[in-house]
């Protein structure tokens, strides 16, 4: 089996990654429905109904994820469904089979429902089931803890500090049966501290109680040190001191990785980018600033005894950290790691093309040259290209032109949908309409013939496993957002039942975001 990459930037919120389940066959290939063309079939809320239907007709757990979709998507554009279809994703969830997924359905019907009613999604944040191992056997995370990220936030924000038992309450629950949820209490504890720094603190050392106790959930470290240096301006001295000292004491028990997964990480500061291939000795590493902070002596003593941590303790801290797990490796050969490991630093170099593109392409460009693989050279040259746009539109076009030529040899895969894609925005930001049609609907058909080849290859796939799904995903919303009646004729000629079912909710955002736009100007 070949290696996978699960990769995420800790300048963002932790990812979900699911397991794989089974899904019940259901027919994939259905006449194509009729394009929407009046405003009122066209509308954004017309297109939550039009999938909902379609949705009937799928597999239990497919159905589940569009109402997932669906609840998340019509917050904004019509709260009301939002309530109906989280409700109902959360009972449906309790029909699957009971894994990893079940429980990730019940988290996120949660999510969505605490945009509408926070006070019944505290509520039943307690009745989600345990977590459950995946297929492999580990503890990604505790999907509870990271639903109560969301849910704790909105229940504090309508109910205040008066009822802080009930989240304190809620969050030992997960505590004593999973992982206590330090993310979810970072917003808390620093309102907390503006008004009551013993109950700050009081909370604070209820989080360390917990993580002192140690976790078989890979996420409980990152999470913890996310949460430490979230609240550390609001910390005393001692208290700071002590939560370093459990910190250190966990990080240096044992590797991070399972025996089936290899971890890649990189720290960069002002000068240096350390490479990591255990999870706990890069957060170590991104922690040394701190320990050095409140004890300089006790900093000496660790770089005496871990030389590589030298690095860490250049002034000016660490700038960023990214970090990569190769699953399936224990069953990979050294080939399948080495290729996993080059397209993890292609696709790393490729996160800063995009991060630096609009604010400072010339940057971007410079970035850009360490590119070798051609459809990742091809989107970084086209995002390039449209961070030009609007100040050197001929450096624009050059670009623009360079990623043409390298589009243009790409064999058909999700690497090309994406490539032309980048494409389509780059034309639009130059306000070349007709290139940007061209460009957008060659994507929008490459990426559903791939899904379709892939749905046909495994059956019983979930869509959003499938190839290009969220490559389809991204576009439906693009077009509704730039061009709307470009995405209704496009996804009024889908033959696929399962993109039937969602490409309308990814319409519809974009959609709903066109009319705000068009509503404030």
């Amino acid at each position: 089996m070949a290696a996978k990459i699960r990769w995420r930037m800790r300048l963002c919120s932790l990812c979900l990654f699911w397991g794989a389940s089974f899904l019940p066959s259901a027919a994939q290939d259905a006449t194509p429905s009729n394009p929407a063309q009046s405003d009122e079939n066209s509308s954004p809320q017309s297109l939550l109904i039009r999938s909902y239907i379609a949705s009937q007709q799928l597999g239990p757990e497919e159905r589940a994820m569009v109402l997932m979709y669906l609840a998340l998507t019509a917050t904004p554009i019509e709260p009301a469904y939002n309530r109906l279809w989280s409700e109902e994703l959360f009972y449906v969830a309790f029909q699957l089979p009971q894994n990893w997924n079940r429980v990730a359905y019940e988290k996120n019907a949660l999510e969505a429902l605490c945009e509408s009613d926070p006070v019944l999604a505290l509520e039943l944040l307690g009745r989600i089931e345990d977590p459950i191992a995946t297929d492999s056997g580990s503890f990604p995370e505790d999907v509870r803890a990271f639903a109560a990220q969301k849910v704790f936030l909105a229940y504090w924000k309508r109910k205040g500090q008066a009822h802080l038992d009930e989240i304190r309450a809620q969050g030992q629950h997960l505590g004593a049966t999973g992982q206590y949820p330090y993310v979810a209490m970072i917003p808390i504890v620093l309102d907390l501290a503006r008004s009551d720094r013993n109950l700050a603190e009081a909370v604070f050392n209820e989080a360390l109680t917990y993580f002192s106790r140690g976790s078989r959930f890979d996420s409980a470290n990152p999470d913890f040190l996310q949460f430490l240096n979230s609240v550390w301006e609001v910390l005393p001295a001692p208290l700071k001191h002590q939560a370093l000292d459990v910190a250190v004491n966990q990080l240096t028990r044992q590797p991070a990785s399972s025996p089936d997964e290899k971890f890649r990480g990189t720290s960069w500061t002002s000068s240096h980018a350390t490479e990591f291939t255990d999870q706990n000795r890069q957060l170590l590493f991104e922690l040394l600033p701190r320990i050095r902070e409140v004890d300089p002596q006790w900093a000496k003593r660790l770089l005496d005894k871990e030389p590589w941590l030298a690095a860490a303790a250049e002034s000016g801290g660490i700038h960023r950290s990214d970090s990569a797990v190769i699953q399936n490796a224990s069953s990979a050969t050294p080939e399948q790691i080495a290729a996993a490991q080059r397209r993890l630093m292609q696709r790393r170099t490729l996160a800063q093309v995009e991060h630096e593109a609009a604010q400072n392409p010339d940057a971007a460009l410079v970035t850009s040259r360490s590119l070798t693989d051609p459809e990742f050279q091809a989107v970084a040259l086209a995002d390039i290209a449209a961070g030009f746009a609007k100040n050197n539109p001929a450096t624009a076009g050059q670009l623009l032109d360079q990623a043409n030529g390298i589009t243009s040899k790409l064999k058909g895969s999700p690497e090309k949908v994406t490539a032309l894609f980048a494409k389509a925005k780059a034309h639009y930001a130059l306000h070349d309409l007709k290139a940007m049609r061209t460009n957008w609907t060659r994507a929008f058909d490459l990426g559903q013939e791939l899904f379709q080849e892939d749905i046909e290859t495994h059956p019983g796939m979930l869509a959003y496993r499938a190839a290009c799904f969220d490559n389809l995903a991204n576009l439906a919303k693009y077009g509704g957002k730039v061009e709307p009646q470009m995405v209704l004729q496009a996804i009024g000629v889908v033959r696929n039942q399962l993109l039937q079912a969602y490409l309308p909710i990814f319409a519809a955002e974009g959609i709903f975001d066109h009319q705000q736009m068009h509503s404030q100007n």
